[in-house]
């Protein structure tokens, strides 16, 4: 016959299922099912953006838009749009930089890309504690916010045919409306 097995804390211990291991390092004591909710709430919590860093991305984005209007830039209906991770609610982490697209009249379409740009951005080089820049840029103006660590990426945008229909943005390096 074999030996009589000791019941102590650690010979228990190793005889339980591997389910039953995990179930002590995951489930909150006192409980008996798995609770899946709370692990995956905690994964969202980090990571997940804070309040505050969503609440600036939300923020900025409008005073840029209100910024253009009080310079006289001309935007069309409805102005802006966030577009990107951010405004499809995948971002994650710290916010680094907000996508943001900028409706203009049709009547850009008869300029260049690169022309229309450069409009824009000679209106963002008067904004406030941040840096407008072109360069490397394809399709958008850069607008650095180094005070919040954040950038916008501006894309000015023309719905030809309605804001639910394609969009045309400008490509500097194929010189065209794409």
């Amino acid at each position: 016959t074999p030996p009589a097995q000791k019941h102590d804390g650690a010979n228990a211990h190793s005889q339980q299922s591997p389910a039953a291991r995990l179930s002590e390092i995951f489930l909150p004591r006192g409980s008996s099912m798995p609770n899946m909710r709370h692990h995956f709430s905690a994964l969202l919590s980090a990571i997940n953006p804070s309040e505050d860093r969503s609440n600036l991305a939300k923020q900025l984005p409008g005073e840029v838009r209100e910024f253009l209007e009080d310079h006289e830039f001309a935007t069309a209906n409805p102005h802006t749009r966030l577009s990107g991770s951010y405004a499809r609610d995948t971002a994650i982490c710290d916010i680094k930089d907000v996508d943001v697209l900028l409706f203009i009249p049709d009547s850009h379409l008869e300029r260049t890309p690169n022309s229309v740009l450069l409009d824009v951005k000679r209106v963002l080089d008067n904004y406030p504690d941040a840096s407008a820049e072109t360069s490397g840029q394809r399709r958008s103006v850069h607008l650095e916010f180094p005070r919040h660590d954040l950038h916008l990426d501006i894309v000015p945008v023309v719905a030809p045919d309605g804001i639910e229909a394609a969009l045309m943005v400008p490509d500097r390096p194929q010189q065209q409306w794409i």
